[in-house]
């Protein structure tokens, strides 16, 4: 693994979170991981559930978070980058690719985004049935317009969601994201990074969970599994 400037990466049983400080982790023993955490970056990490990136990126398919036994995904409301405010009853009969992050996100996010619109031209005609969505962890700043420059950027076909607090508090607990912000003493402070969970979900047309990707899978790999899945789903009825 190659020294990173951004961002320190935490492995644990099955998904990353990326820390907005400069600290190189080889994959070592848990004892010697905390060390270093303690030692490097500026805050205790967070509890998170496992992570896929541990092992050879690929798609992760338990229907549930095993470290708390619950399931993946649920019902959400929220806003869209054009102000339309959605549930995820709206997405039904759409596959979906959902990833978490925020608009000033120096690396991860736009990353991620550079691939997804990758996936989406991979996938040619099947496109049409999948749906990227981005959701703000960063509500004070992503408002509307700052989403809807971010997100169609990259495509614009994506779609940029946010709402209040509370309501992302609901979504991020249901797809067990975590995130932290670092850096900000209160909350008129605008000059912080967030920590966030980089896994891309996966989720069928009637909203049931069918597996995340880690953030080393390859645009190929995911538009691959994708594109199987579509093809195996049974027609519409």
């Amino acid at each position: 693994m190659a020294v990173r400037d951004q961002y320190c990466i935490l492995m644990g049983a099955s998904e990353t979170m990326y820390f907005s400080h400069k600290l190189y982790l080889p994959i070592i023993g848990a004892g010697a991981v905390l060390a270093l955490v303690l030692a490097g970056c500026t805050r205790q990490e967070p509890p998170r559930s496992q992570n896929v990136a541990a092992s050879p990126p690929g798609l992760a398919q338990s229907s549930r978070d095993e470290t708390q036994n619950t399931p993946i995904g649920g019902r959400f409301i929220l806003r869209t980058h054009t102000g339309k405010v959605v549930t995820d009853q709206d997405f039904q009969g759409q596959f979906l690719l959902i990833n978490f992050g925020y608009a000033t996100c120096p690396d991860v996010c736009p990353t991620t985004l550079v691939k997804l619109a990758e996936v989406d031209h991979l996938l040619g005609d099947l496109a049409d049935q999948v749906q990227v969505l981005f959701i703000s962890v960063d509500p004070d700043r992503d408002t509307a317009q700052v989403l809807e420059n971010y997100v169609t950027s990259f495509d614009p076909a994506f779609i940029g969601l946010t709402g209040t607090r509370a309501a992302i508090d609901s979504v991020t607990g249901k797809y067990h994201v975590k995130y932290a912000f670092v850096g900000r003493d209160n909350d008129a402070d605008m000059e912080y990074t967030v920590d966030h969970t980089s896994s891309v979900f996966f989720m069928g047309p009637n909203g049931e969970y069918i597996g995340r990707f880690s953030y080393a899978t390859p645009a190929e790999t995911i538009a691959k599994k994708v594109s199987e899945t579509i093809k195996a789903a049974p027609p519409p009825a």
